[in-house]
């Protein structure tokens, strides 16, 4: 009966995973890393060429966030696909700068499709946001020079000026122009890349996955057949056995007649089938055999089954 309940779970779990919709998932890989170097005169903290563990978990966080999702979405809808899924960005656990996007969705390629456009919605935002630190840093640094080179046409107007100030100015005028050629330079630095981009033949089916299912039914059919078995058996009042019998009444039997079809015989008068022939007769032997019961009371009999 465990066997047979095992089997039966098993075979439901798998047909009732057969007729679930399939759910596939891929991945996309986004590098933070990307022109670190070339950074580090913005400002940004931490070594060149890595990016701080806070970094890389604000940027899963902003990933996952409704401003990247509406922005993949309007992109989704410009190619006209419908497409819906589960999104989730984690930080590599190597220690890299990686952040790995996962997508869930109905198909292989829909889940490709959506990978992709939350990674290139993201790397979007991140490239405007660092255009414009640049610019800004651009504008300030013209801004800077401007004030430098109206300060030196001054001072070359003014007659009590000394040599020694009019040099530090060209000095500062030259080091400003380096840095903005450096900054104009950064403008074509790509701060974020997308290393693996999502594709369909890379998907793999997460679900359902009927035979596993079936598996798992079967083992856990037969635990809990098991456990109901074992329940039942112990908390099972009934007696099966003859030495069972004796231990609850508190006394020996008398005779234990077998079971049988026609328990009297009526071909030649009335008399006991032959399986009971000998149990009827150890009986009444028994009974004859048995003194009598302190003062004379009567003796009780009880036949069961």
């Amino acid at each position: 009966m465990i066997l047979i309940i095992g089997l039966l779970v098993g075979g439901a779990s798998y047909f009732y995973y057969k007729r679930q919709p399939a759910v596939y998932s891929v991945s996309t890989t986004i590098n933070l890393a990307s022109g670190t170097e070339e950074q580090g005169s913005l400002g940004s903290s931490g070594k060149a060429g890595t990016v701080s563990k806070s970094t890389l978990n604000n940027a899963a966080t902003i990933i996952t966030s409704s401003v990247v999702a509406e922005e993949a979405h309007k992109t989704l809808k410009v190619e006209h696909a419908n497409v819906k899924g589960i999104v989730r960005a984690k930080v590599s656990a190597t220690g890299s700068d990686i952040v790995t996007i996962s997508v869930e969705a109905g198909s292989a390629k829909h889940a490709a499709r959506l990978a992709n456009a939350y990674a290139l919605a993201y790397i979007k935002r991140e490239r405007a946001a660092y255009l414009r630190s640049v610019n800004t840093a651009i504008i300030n640094t013209r801004a800077q020079l401007h004030r430098i080179e109206l300060a030196s046409a001054a001072a070359a107007k003014s007659k009590g000026s000394s040599g020694a100030a009019s040099g530090t100015a060209v000095i500062q005028a030259a080091s400003l122009s380096t840095k903005l050629n450096q900054l104009e330079s950064q403008r074509s630095v790509q701060t974020v890349q997308q290393i693996s981009p999502a594709k369909p033949k890379g998907a793999e089916l997460i679900e359902p996955k009927p035979k596993t299912n079936a598996i798992f039914g079967f083992a856990f059919g037969i635990v809990l057949a098991a456990i109901a078995a074992f329940l039942l058996e112990r908390f099972d009042r009934s007696l099966r056995s003859l030495p069972a019998v004796e231990g609850v009444f508190a006394t020996r039997l008398l005779s234990a007649l077998p079971s049988v079809k026609n328990p009297i015989v009526e071909a030649d008068g009335r008399r006991p089938a032959r399986p009971l022939l000998e149990p009827v007769r150890l009986l009444d032997t028994t009974m004859k055999l048995r003194e009598p019961t302190a003062g004379g009371a009567p003796r009780v009999i009880l036949f069961t089954s």
